[in-house]
């Protein structure tokens, strides 16, 4: 009896708001359930965006007669495939066209983003700045549209956002710019063109908005200047080139500022109690038949200038002054000479990396625009793994990006982020004193990759040396953490439980984990021999061989446990399941089985089975959708394995480029838009590149392989075929290039700079070579690869 009524007293408890939120902490916290306030930085993001869908939902609903984003006309409207049951506050979130355009500098924490309909807003969690266009009949925003076209001018970072109506066409260009000062500005010119014969009179628009591509943010006050520019929440917002034919600034409660565009009448300033004010600046235009009109408009991109301190209710004197001072200075910007000053340095900054001719031209596109992408993620001291959600510092994304810099030859900023890699940077070479907070156990063998990569690529002997007291201290790091335990003998000699790279939340003992400290030693194993620490060699190597054993062993009781063919588990606890694809890390990039080992098989097997949709690996756990970065990982393993599902995931990607070459973080399987993460993802680009570059050549110990996997259709290009120019790799710059002579006949040229030479170099073709000349003197070879001198200059092939 006693006991019915402790149960229940304790399910009436549970029944109660506080009874069920103890009982999901206590569950939480002895099953270690996935929690989205797991660690600082999702547990900002999570609430952040539980935060910003409360509030979206309580306004826009209401209100969806108002101009938004592009992405609420479709998510919201039950007519469109993006519609989204709008049940939950969280339901208000951007889920179906996560898509943004990060525009920036190497180098400059200010980053701007874009959306697809010509949105821009000038910083993070900011307000937005768009474009409307109105006659006596009705006011049009770019989201409304259903054809925009977006595209990067050329080779720079310059966004260019096309719409049409009616009779006039609009084209928004955007770029960012630093000054001599590093204060960063966007630029916004639109030209207006009357494609008619005969005039016509509009209105056209620039609009102050309280939103972004994540939803509502909030402003308060915005005041128009007689110098024409505004004060946006007490800091310098926007500066017009052009004087206006009216202003309006309104407060929520007055309605959206696009109701009264034929009504009212320079409102020069409003304050909000609910922090959601908007304004216009309107130009009323007469346009001939044929007739352009250009407006423009400039944006501080600072976030700390503030004008007044809390405690001053109007600005002193000196501020103005300086205020007046300041808006004179960037009204004097002239737009076309910033704009060739960003050209020319876009210019030189590519040139100075490599280049790839690819006879895909949608692959080729693809690759130009991401070599840009990448440098424009990019910060003072750090790499960002989003432009705009994700614009924080994420250890595995960075280390995935340096990668890529590596391999696109920019050595100088690579360096420059391994040493501000967190832990490399904290870490004490003399006490050995390890910020953990700082450089996590699942990070060091990261660190140690990364480092033996860059003095691959570049030779430098310094890093290795400057260094190495941190390397001793990371693999003693990894040595002394491995498990030790009679208890349970399985985990002995794997990783203690991380959080690691999953966004779950979710501590166990991952497998990728141990890959990488496998790699680690691996890579301090060769550092060692290359400043001859011979006592730290031997010692090493014996750590690895027997490290290795360990995970071996581990899979093969594993798998005779659940009797099952050998294949690489996500972890001692999750066996099946999506994160399955981080296991793969132990064929791209570590290498430390070989892509066509049965146990490698036996995981893509499981992937293929059920974890792909429409050839594209579909992600259930973090990130919901189709992983842009994850399916490229598959990419790399099918290309080890000359797999041609490896081109027709390029092929998925280059079928849905939209202009401007920007990879969200997963695709909505329905939409095609983003669904979750950031709409302009650092680490896809990265990815991108790096397949790229692997489908041209890759090392194979002292040997360089020529095209490894090539498609065959792209010996049919009448054409030279294929041209690289100075492609890094571990031996030096690579340039080549393969001419078609006739049907039967190519010529290759070869004009590699070696610093270090290799053993021999691998040719390899998509069909059976038949003959080889060379220097006059030709051998037949009846296979689809070859292999010839490192000295090679110039070589005829016959298929």
């Amino acid at each position: 009896m006693f006991r019915n009524l402790l149960r229940g007293l304790f399910l009436f408890i549970l029944k109660t708001e506080p009874g069920s939120l103890f009982f999901f902490r206590v569950v939480n916290f002895l099953f270690v359930l996935p929690s989205y306030d797991t660690g600082k930085k999702y547990s900002k993001i999570y609430k952040k965006w539980i935060l910003q869908g409360i509030l979206n939902n309580k306004v826009i609903p209401y209100h969806l007669d108002r101009v938004w984003p592009f992405w609420v006309y479709k998510q919201f409207s039950p007519k469109s495939a993006s519609y989204s049951v709008n049940a939950f506050p969280m339901a208000a979130i951007n889920m179906t066209y996560r898509n943004w355009v990060t525009l920036g500098l190497p180098g400059s924490d200010d980053k701007v983003t874009v959306d697809p309909r010509g949105l821009i807003t000038p910083f993070r969690d900011g307000w937005s700045l768009d474009f409307w266009i109105a006659d006596s009949i009705r006011l049009v925003s770019s989201a409304h549209l259903k054809k925009v076209q977006q595209i990067i001018v050329k080779d720079n970072a310059i966004l260019q956002t096309e719409c049409a109506f009616e009779k006039l066409r609009v084209v928004s260009e955007v770029f960012f710019q630093l000054d001599k000062s590093a204060n960063g500005f966007v630029f916004n010119k639109v030209i207006i063109e009357n494609t008619a014969v005969e005039d016509i009179t509009i209105s056209f628009f620039f609009s102050i908005r309280p939103y972004n591509p994540e939803g509502l943010v909030p402003i308060e006050e915005i005041v128009y200047l007689t110098s024409g520019s505004f004060i946006i929440d007490n800091r310098l917002g926007l500066v017009l080139d052009q004087k206006p034919d009216n202003i309006v600034c309104v407060s929520f409660k007055d309605g959206d500022v696009s109701e009264h565009y034929k009504e009212w009448e320079l409102v020069l300033k409003t304050r909000c109690k609910d922090n959601l004010a908007s304004a216009f600046v309107e130009y009323k235009l007469h346009l001939k038949g044929g007739e352009k009109k250009i407006l423009s408009v400039k944006c501080p991109t600072s976030t700390k200038s503030k004008l007044r301190n809390i405690f001053q209710t109007s600005l002193p004197a000196y501020k103005r002054n300086s205020l007046v001072k300041n808006v004179s200075y960037i009204k004097s910007l002239n737009y076309d000479q910033e704009k060739e000053k960003v050209s020319s340095f876009w210019q030189d900054k590519i040139y100075s990396l490599c280049s790839i001719n690819i006879p895909d031209k949608g692959m080729q596109y693809l690759f130009n625009k991401n070599i840009i992408h990448l440098q424009n993620f990019l910060a003072v001291e750090k790499i960002y793994a989003g432009g705009f959600s994700y614009r924080e510092y994420w250890v595995t994304e960075a280390v995935y990006m340096i990668l890529a810099l590596h391999r696109t030859g920019d050595f100088q900023a690579a360096e420059k982020y391994i040493n501000c890699l967190p832990g490399l940077r904290d870490l004490k070479t003399k006490s050995f004193i390890l910020n953990k907070d700082a450089c996590q156990l699942e990070y060091s063998g990261q660190y140690i990759f990364l480092i033996y990569d860059h003095y691959r690529f570049t030779g430098n002997v310094e890093i290795l040396e400057e260094n190495f007291n941190k390397i001793v201290y990371l693999v003693k790091m990894i040595k002394n953490s491995r498990i030790k335990d009679k208890r349970v003998p399985e985990l002995n000699g794997l990783l203690p439980k991380t959080e690691s790279f999953n966004q779950t939340g979710i501590k166990d003992h991952y497998m990728w984990d141990n890959y990488w400290a496998l790699a680690g030693i691996e890579s301090a194993v060769e550092i060692a021999k290359v400043l001859e620490k011979t006592k730290f060699k031997h010692q090493w190597h014996y750590l690895k061989e027997e490290y290795m054993e360990t995970i071996n062993l581990f899979i093969k009781n594993l798998s005779d446990k659940l009797k099952v063919p050998p294949f690489i588990p996500v972890s001692f606890n999750r066996h099946y399941d999506a994160g399955l694809v981080h296991s793969l890390s132990a064929i791209y990039p570590l290498g430390i089985y070989g892509a066509d080992e049965e146990l490698i098989t036996n995981t893509l097997n499981i992937i293929e089975k059920k974890y792909m949709l429409k050839d594209m690996f579909f992600n259930y756990t973090g990130h919901a959708g189709i992983s842009i970065t994850y399916t490229l990982w598959l990419a790399q393993v099918y290309l080890a394995r000359k797999d041609t599902r490896a081109f027709e995931i390029i092929k998925y990607l280059v079928e849905r480029e939209n202009g401007v070459c920007n990879f969200p973080e997963t695709i909505h399987p329905l939409t095609g838009g983003g669904s979750a993460g950031d709409g302009h993802s650092g680490m896809a680009t990265a990815e991108y590149i790096n397949f790229v570059r692997n489908v041209f050549f890759v090392e194979e110990g002292r040997f360089l392989h020529l095209m490894p996997f090539i498609p065959i259709e792209w010996l049919d290009n009448i054409r030279s075929i294929i041209k690289v120019r100075n492609l890094p790799c571990f031996f030096g710059n690579i340039f080549y290039t393969l001419d078609k002579i006739d049907d039967n006949t190519f010529e290759l040229h070869i004009d590699n700079e070696y610093f270090n030479s290799p053993e021999g170099v691998k040719v390899s073709f998509p069909c059976e070579i038949k003959k080889i000349i060379h220097s006059g003197v030709e051998k037949t070879c009846y296979k689809d690869f070859i292999y010839i001198s490192a000295h090679i200059k110039r070589l005829q092939i016959k298929i």
